[in-house]
C-alpha cells in the first residue's frame, strides 16, 4: 500500500511541477485520476476501510497543497530573481548606452578636431602650392623671354652672316666667272698657238715631200 501511494504521489508531483499546465488543468487532471483510480481498483474499497482511504486522501491533498505552496514560492522566487535580473540588465544597458553615447560624443569631438586640422593643413599646402606655381610661372616667363631675346639676337646675327656669305658667294661667283673666261681665253690662245705650230710643221713637211 505504501509503495502504491509513493508511485501515486510521484505522478501527482509530476503533474504539479508541469509548467505547461494551468491551475485549473492541474486540478482537473488530479480529480480525474482519483476518480479513475477508484473505478479501476474497486477491490481496494474492500481491503481498506473508509478511514484509511480518507487518511490517504487527506495526506495526498496535504502533500498536493505543500507541493503547490512550494511551487508558488519557487515561482515567486524565480519571478523576483527575473525581476532583479531584468532591473540589473536595464541598469547595465542604461550605463552601457550612457557610456557609448559619451564615447561617441568624445569621438565626434576628436574627429571634428582632426578634420579641422586636416582642413587647415590642406589649406596651407594649397596656399604653398599656389605660391610655388606663381613663382615658377614668373621664373619660366622670364626664362622664355630671355630665350626669345636670344633667338631674336641669333636671328639678326644669322641674317647678317647669311648676307655676308651671300656677298662672298656673289664675289666668288664673279671672280670664278672672270677666271673661267680668262681660262677660256688662255685655252683658245694655246689652241691657236698649237694650230699655228702644227700648221707650220705640216707645211714644212709638205715641202720635203
Amino acid at each position: 500500500m505504501h509503495n502504491f501511494e509513493t508511485k501515486y504521489q510521484a505522478v501527482i508531483f509530476g503533474i504539479m511541477t508541469n509548467k505547461d499546465l494551468s491551475e485549473d488543468e492541474r486540478s482537473k487532471i488530479i480529480a480525474d485520476m482519483m476518480s479513475e483510480f477508484k473505478n479501476t481498483y474497486p477491490q481496494l474499497q474492500d481491503t481498506a476501510t473508509r478511514q484509511e482511504l480518507s487518511e490517504t486522501e487527506l495526506r495526498l491533498i496535504k502533500e498536493i497543497k505543500e507541493i503547490d505552496a512550494n511551487l508558488r514560492k519557487d515561482i515567486e522566487t524565480v519571478r523576483l530573481e527575473i525581476k532583479e535580473v531584468d532591473a540589473n540588465l536595464r541598469k547595465d544597458i542604461k550605463e552601457i548606452d550612457a557610456n557609448l553615447r559619451k564615447d561617441i560624443k568624445n569621438l565626434d569631438i576628436k574627429l571634428s578636431k582632426e578634420i579641422e586640422t586636416v582642413r587647415l593643413d590642406i589649406k596651407e599646402v594649397d596656399a604653398n602650392l599656389r605660391k610655388e606655381i606663381k613663382n615658377l610661372d614668373i621664373k619660366l616667363s622670364k626664362e622664355i623671354e630671355s630665350v626669345r631675346l636670344e633667338i631674336k639676337d641669333l636671328d639678326v646675327k644669322l641674317t647678317k652672316e647669311i648676307g655676308s656669305v651671300r656677298l662672298e658667294i656673289k664675289d666668288l661667283d664673279v671672280k670664278l666667272t672672270k677666271e673661267i673666261a680668262q681660262s677660256k681665253t688662255d685655252i683658245l690662245k694655246w689652241m691657236f698657238g698649237m694650230f699655228v705650230t702644227f700648221s707650220g710643221l705640216f707645211l714644212a713637211a709638205a715641202k720635203y715631200l
